[in-house]
């Protein structure tokens, strides 16, 4: 039987500005959170900057409340901060995290 398969993932979750709220936070957390182990979990959240005031501080918090470990480029913590949140800090990065 033949089988595709693959040992490293690039997987990206885009969440466009049309998106409804409540089903891009599922989305999101079912790509990063199901099976955490596996080459398929999401490693990069993309949102777009016409729904990021409204969509970005929610899926991270979503996230963050998951214990998963957050990082994002300034423009994004930028956007988080001006929504009252305070992403968890770390020492030095992780390779493992979820």
């Amino acid at each position: 039987m033949p089988v595709i398969g693959h040992l490293e993932g690039n997987c990206h979750v885009y969440v466009d500005r049309a998106a409804d709220l409540g089903m891009a936070r599922a989305i999101v957390l079912n790509a990063k959170l199901r099976r955490t182990g596996i080459c398929g979990a999401a490693e990069t959240l993309l949102v777009d900057e016409g729904c990021a005031a409204t969509h970005l501080a929610p899926i991270v918090r979503d996230l963050l409340d998951a214990g998963c470990e957050v990082r994002g480029d300034e423009p994004s913590g930028r956007s988080i901060r001006a929504c009252g949140l305070r992403p968890r800090t770390t020492g030095t990065p992780s390779t493992s995290t979820p």
